[in-house]
Parts: structure tokens; sequence; C-alpha cells
């Protein structure tokens, strides 16, 4: 490349420490336009803090990042991504609970024209995804989402993107196609830098590359300068023996540890295999053929009515506690959401799988757990500061040893492993691939699938390829090899269905306006019901009166929704309603004139503005939990309300309530008013950038930092919307009751968080519809009003609302919690 060629990224200087750890120690890199520049190194090397460094998402101790010739001199993602830096992360940015095109549109540029439904589907063809723009993001495989990643990365038109171990879970075929993409963008003048543990990947895309080792550079090279083997060697700082070199030739004493006959489930189809004691045997295909699927059958992560054999003895394995039961311990792909507990220490990933035996009445032993993960820690070479050390705070490969560590204190007899050295580096691997091969010399069956052919020719005694949910070869001795696994699996065809995503029944049944579909249908049924038994039920006065009380629970619930998408919850709303309605009886009274009315007006606005900057800026920049904040601003309030009221008075003015109460035939005014408002919310929260954003934050604050947005400023605004959705519910209210009561609005606390959950909403945030939290109200209204009419006992009111209540969330969160199958 010419050396006048402009300079996409030079960095200078780089240092950043963090408590006890120096992670980086003055690295400077240059990637010039049109460049692959791959970044190699050791796990803890430096590798991904260089990165974050570089993309805004940390700012540097010390040293300079420019961009483009521009400095970034303000480092933040939304800095880095104006200069044309884009970054696929190794870990998926993407907002589980957010379909596909709401987290590419979170990612584009926002002046991008043009229906963006239309271009996400350019991008996932671009990276050759299959999957739907309208699939959520936790309903996809591993390799859907990194695939998915990349098509984010795709959309934001990059002048430099940051390749982060994209090619981990992905097929060979997919990683052609992503070859021949990033070989395009290189051909446009777009710097690439490709991060990677894998030596002939960074032999066949890159033109240079740069060696991280203990958070300092060792040296640059072209490729055709250096030699796999000097490239091995400078990653470690000393000559390595191939992780793969000299596999042994086991002999196995013929006993089946594992099989099966005829076994099918969904996703594959009549698999029939054994596993030997002593034996690893690997899974095969390209992806999305059945090999996945029958591992995580056979694992008991999704549930088979087939009977297996272990060591001869024929058992059911309905979950996963039933396989480890009987011997059969699972390793997942995916090990920051299905394998770790990130904040937990290293000892207690280690030993929780195992806990109950090393426990003595009650009681767990210490002293024999701390021997039990010693060992395992200097078993796999854990490097960490002690075993008290957050998993969270470790590198990738780090992290997984532990995650493998784990199961290995299981003692297993089966040991079904997906992906097991995804993100783990040259060193680390070795280490991976000695505990495999000791443990299945002591006599456990290993069986294992694997997107690396490599992987597998050198650790597996026998390989089944898998292709339309079938085994198509069976591959033994010099048979398993890179070339034979490929032709196989390729010769067998691409996998059962090529246009990907969910069906759309399958989302709708997973999505956020089913329950509103279940609580109509309710709605329809309990009002037939009633009408049946009292026609006073169905009357002009009645439907007044019902939709005027509905009309303030909507506004609050609405208002509670917008916290709770945000990931949070207010407990405050119901006493705030009544202190707004206290403060508006000083100033709503007879005479009413327009100088009162506005200095009234302004007055429970300001409080109600005070109350939701109180609330947000504790529960979102202020980082409190929002349970703890809004407990103590409902004590709070309800404090101020006795305070100025210590006794119901202060009666409104009769016009002034006349106005808030005004009807059409039997339509009040305020319940239209509240209907408007949730459908322009609901529209808001679907088509609006800020409205995905909200809901990006509930769903994952982690990754919508890395999207660029701000956690804190979001809920501050959440909790601000709420407070003015609940003034307009406390309004209703004033009209209604007409005096200042201290006591007044406690219970819509309660009431709205029903609403919310009833409508389908996720206390845990990132779900939910504003027309479910509308529904939600009416249902409760009515059920409060259907109980007077049938003669019912107040009592019911309750324990009808509660029980459905259960019952929905019951409902809502097993569907959702369902994986989808095709």
């Amino acid at each position: 490349m010419p050396a006048d060629t402009p300079r996409a990224l030079r960095v200078q200087g780089i240092h950043k420490s963090y408590p006890g750890v120096h992670a980086l120690k003055g690295v400077s890199l240059d990637v010039r336009a049109g460049e692959v520049h791959a970044v190699v190194g050791e796990n803890g090397a430096g590798k991904s803090t260089l990165m974050a460094v570089i993309s805004g998402s940390q700012a540097a101790d010390a040293g300079t990042v420019e961009v483009g010739g521009v400095p970034l001199d303000r480092p933040s993602p939304v800095a880095a991504r104006a200069l044309g830096l884009v970054i696929a992360h190794q870990r998926p940015a993407l907002a589980p609970d957010l379909t596909v095109v709401e987290n590419m549109t979170l990612a584009a540029p926002e002046a991008r024209p043009g229906d963006r439904v239309a271009w996400c589907r350019e991008a996932l063809v671009a990276v050759r995804a299959t999957v739907s723009p309208h699939d959520r993001v936790c309903d996809l495989t591993v390799a859907q989402r990194q695939l998915v990643e990349l098509a984010k990365a795709y959309v934001a038109a990059p002048r430099l993107l940051i390749l982060d171990e994209p090619t981990e879970p992905l097929s060979a075929t997919e990683i052609d196609s992503l070859f021949a993409w990033v070989e395009r963008l290189a051909a446009d003048g777009v710097g690439v830098i490709y991060i990677s543990h894998r030596i002939p990947e960074i032999r066949r895309i890159a033109d240079r590359v740069t060696v991280l080792r203990d958070g300092t550079v060792a040296g640059s090279w072209a490729l055709s300068e250096i030699s796999d083997d000097e490239i091995v060697h400078q990653v470690v700082g000393r000559p390595v023996e191939a992780a793969l070199a000299g596999k042994p030739q086991r002999a196995t004493d013929g006993r089946p540890v594992l099989a099966v006959e005829g076994f099918s489930s969904d996703g594959f189809a009549d698999v029939s295999l054994s596993v030997r004691a002593g034996e690893i045997v690997g899974l095969a295909g390209v992806e999305g053929n059945g090999q996945r699927e029958l591992l995580h059958a056979l694992a008991g992560v999704t549930p088979s009515r087939q009977a297996v054999a272990v060591d001869g003895a024929e058992v059911k394995i309905r979950d996963v506690r039933a396989a480890r039961r009987h011997g059969i311990v699972y390793l997942p792909a995916d090990r920051h959401t299905d394998g770790l507990f990130m904040p937990l220490s290293v000892r207690e990933n280690l030993a929780l799988p195992t806990l109950g035996e090393r426990r003595r009445g009650g009681l767990v032993r210490r002293g024999a757990e701390r021997d039990a993960v010693m060992r395992q820690v200097e078993r796999l070479d854990v490097r960490a500061a002690s075993a008290e050390t957050a998993v969270a705070t470790l590198s990738g490969g780090n992290q997984q040893k532990v995650l493998i560590g784990a199961a290995l204190m299981a003692e297993p007899r089966v040991f079904l492993l997906e992906d097991p050295t995804q993100g783990v580096d040259v060193g680390a691997r070795a280490e991976i691939y000695r505990s495999l091969r000791a443990l299945a010399a002591d006599g456990a069956g290993v069986l294992i699938v694997s997107s690396d052919p490599i992987e597998l020719e050198g650790l597996c005694d026998r390989v089944l390829v898998f292709a339309r949910g079938r085994v198509v070869a069976e591959l033994r001795d010099e048979q398993v090899s890179e070339h034979e696994i490929a032709h196989a699996a390729l010769m067998a065809g691409e996998a059962r269905e090529a246009g990907g995503g969910h069906g759309a029944r399958a989302r709708f049944l997973r999505g956020d306006h089913f329950p509103g579909l279940v609580l109509l249908t309710i709605i329809g049924s309990l009002g037939a019901f009633v009408a049946s038994r009292n026609e006073l039920y169905l009357s002009g006065q009645n439907v007044r009166t019902t939709l005027a009380l509905l009309a303030a629970l909507m506004f609050i619930s609405l208002g509670q929704l917008l916290v709770v998408q945000s990931g949070g919850f207010d407990l405050s709303v119901g006493p705030l309603s009544g202190l707004l309605v206290v403060v508006g009886s000083f100033f709503f009274v007879e005479p009413l004139g327009a100088a009162a009315l506005v200095l009234g007006l302004l007055a429970v606005a300001a409080v109600a503005l005070g109350a939701g900057l109180l609330n947000g800026t504790m529960a979102g920049p202020g980082g409190i939990s929002p349970i703890v904040t809004t407990l103590v601003t409902y004590i709070v309030f309800q404090g101020c309300s006795l305070l100025l009221r210590p006794t119901p008075g202060g009666t409104y003015d009769i016009g002034f309530g006349n106005a808030l109460t005004a009807a059409v035939g039997p339509l009040p005014l305020s319940f239209a008013a509240a209907v408007a408002a949730g459908i322009a919310l609901e529209w808001w929260l679907r088509r609006r950038r800020s409205g995905m954003a909200l809901r990006a934050v509930g769903s994952d604050a982690d990754v919508a930092r890395r999207l660029g947005l701000s956690p804190g400023r979001v809920r501050l605004y959440a909790y601000l919307g709420c407070a003015g959705l609940t003034l307009c519910g406390a309004l209703v209210l004033a009209g209604q009751v007409g005096i200042g009561d201290p006591n007044l609005g406690m219970e819509y606390t309660l009431m709205s968080i029903t609403a919310v959950v009833l409508g389908g909403a996720s206390v845990f945030g990132g779900r939910g519809s504003f027309l479910g939290a509308m529904l939600g109200a009416l249902l409760i209204v009515q059920v409060m009003n259907a109980t007077t009419f049938l003669g019912l006992d107040n009592a019911w009111q309750r324990w009808l609302v509660g029980l459905m209540t259960l019952l929905g969330a019951g409902v809502y969160s097993r569907l959702r919690s369902t994986r989808v199958r095709s």
C-alpha cells in the first residue's frame, strides 16, 4: 500500500489503567484507508480495552485518537460514530427486546432516508442473515445475532470499521460472505480493524497484523513478512506447541456412555448415535441443520419425549436438572447469557453447580469448596487476581475456562459442548483442549458442536455431519479432516430454510400486542355476562360514570408504563396525584378568575415537574434503585399532602369541575383525551427513534450505552413524562371529587402497576404496549363496576384483579420464555 495513503485511524501513546491493572501502556496504532489491519493477542492483552478507547466507549488516561485525521477530543460512541467509526462487537450490542429493524434504526445515522424496513432487508441480505427484520433479537440464535450485528454495521456506512471476533459463531459459508463484504469495503477505501484469534483467517483477509502483549505493542508486520509460528510466538511471548498437535489415538473400551436410536425432536429427526467411554465425537454441518438442536435436546435445554441410554440405562431427559442427575453436563455457546453469573466471583461460579455436594447440615463446607475451586483454577490456569474476583472483570478466555471448570466440577459421564473455544486465544484454547482430552482419557464421553472444522479435526475421533435435520455422513480416523468435514457438509446442501425469520403468527403470540387481544376478549366476555344479569349495566349513566373513573387511571397507567419501559418503577404516582389535587384546592376555588386559574395551573405543573425531576434524577443519572427512590418520594408526597390539608377541604369551583367532567352523550371528554394520548404514545414508541431508545434502555442498559444512548438521561425523561401524565390524571380526579383530600389517589400506585402488567408489560423493562396498559386499566375498572352489579362483596374487586394479574403475568412470561421453533 503506498506510503501516502491517508490514515483512517491514528492512535498515539494510549495509556489506560483500572484499579490494580495497567491495561494499556503507551499503545500506538495506524490503520490506512482501504487496509484490513489485524490486531491479535492473548485474552487480557488489552485488545478490548484499546477498541473501547478507539470507539469512544472509554476515555484514555493519556494519548490521542484521530479518526480520518480528526481528533476524538471528547470521546463517546456518538462522537466516534459521527466521525464514521463503527464497531461490530464480539458480544453483539443488540437490545434483546427490540426487533432487528429497531436495533438497526438506533445504529443507523439519524438522517438516513428511505423505508427503514427496506434498508434493513438490504443489510441482512448483504451479510447473508436469514432472519426477518421483524424478529425480536431475543428469539435469534447466537450466529444470527452476530450476523445482525454485522448488518447493523453495514447500515451505518462506516469509514472505519472495527470487527471484534466476527466469525466465532459463523459457519464456513457465512464466513465466506463476510470476507467478501470486507473486501468490498476495503476496495471502497474503508479502513478495517480485524480482531481474531484465528490465524488462518487473518492470513486470508488482512494486509497487516499488530500484536498486543501485556498491554503493549509487540510489533506490526505486513502478513507477507511474518510466518504463522512467529505470530503465535509474538502473541504469547514464547514458543507454543500447536494446541491441536499430536491428537492421541484413544483406545476406547467399547461401552457406550450415551446412545440414542431414532431420536427426533424439533429441528432434527431419526438420529441414531453413540458416544463411547474415552471418545470425543463431533457434530458438524452448515448452521441450522439440526446439530445444535440435537445437543440441546440431549442436554435438556429443550424437552424431548424419547428416552436416551446413559451407561446402558434408559432415562428421560426432561430438563437440564434431569440431565445433570444422570451425569450429562452441558456447556452453552453464549457464556454471558446462558453460562455464567457475571457479577459473581470466580469461586461462586465454579462452586454453584455442585454446591449440594459440599454441604453438611444445610451449611456449605467452605474448606472443601475452596479446595475444589482451587483445583479447577490450577487445572485450567484461570488467570484472576483471586478466586473472589468478579467473573465480569476477566478476559473472555478466562471466563470460558471458569465455565468449563464449573462443568468439570460435576465430574460428568457425558460432556456436551457447544463452541467451547469461542472468543478464546491460542493459549487458553490449548488449556481447554488438554482438559477435554484428559476428561476423555478418564473414561467420560464428549460430544461437541463446533463451527470450526479445524477444531473438530484436531479433537474428535469421529464426526457426524448433519443436513436437513439428519445425519448424512459419519467420518472416522483419517477421514476426520477439515477438507472432508467441509465437503460432507456443503455437498449435503444448505440449511432447511434459507428465507429465515419466524412466522408472523409466532411473532404476534410473543409480541407486545397479543396481551391486548386477550384483554379485549376478557372485557367483552365479562361485559356480556354482567349485562345478561343486570340490564342497567349498559345504561348511559353507568357507561359515562365508568369511563370517567377510567380516564384518571388511564392517564396514570400510561405514565407508569413510560417508567416501566425504561426498566424502573414509580411507586409515588398515587400520592403525587393526591398531592396535585390538594395543591389545586388552594387555587381552583370559587370565585375562579383567570389569574387564579393560570396561577393554579402553574403551581400544579411546577409540583409535577419537581416530582419528575426528583425521581428521575435519583433513579436516572443518580443511579439509585427506582424502587428505593420512589418509595421515599411516596412517603414524602403523602406527608406533604397531610401537611397542607390535615383534613379534606378547599372545595373546587363548580364551573372548573364541570369543564373537567364534560361529556358528549355517554362519552366523557377526559376519557377521549386519555385514549388519544395512549394512541399517540403507542405510535411514538414504535415509530420514533426516541421511543425505541426508551425500550432499548429498559431491555439492556449496557447495550444502550454501546449504541450511544445515555440510560440515565432516558430514565430522567421517562420520569418527567410520567409526572406529566400523572398531572393529567390528577386534574381528572379533581373534577370528580371536587375537594382537596390528602388521602386521595393512594390506591392508584398499585392499580397503575396492575394495569401495565395486565397489558403485557415486562416488569424488567423493554416490553409492553400503551394500548395494552389502557385495556388493563379498563379491565380493572370494569371488574370493580361489575362486582357491584352482580351483588358481590367489595373484597371480590381485589381478589379478581389480583388473580387475573397473576394469570396474565404467568401466561405472558411463559409465551416469551419459550423459544420460537420453525
